[in-house]
């Protein structure tokens, strides 16, 4: 039981650090092509 305990505890934590990486604000920005039109709200 204990292992399969352990087991639940590494898989969610593996997910939670997967997860957090992948929004993670410090990633830069894909820059836009040059000429490029921003919308105007």
């Amino acid at each position: 039981m204990k292992k399969l305990f352990l087991i639940n505890i590494i898989l969610l934590l593996l997910l939670f650090f997967v997860g957090y990486k992948k929004n993670s604000p410090t990633e830069p920005q894909p820059t836009k092509p040059p000429g490029y039109q921003e919308d105007i709200p």
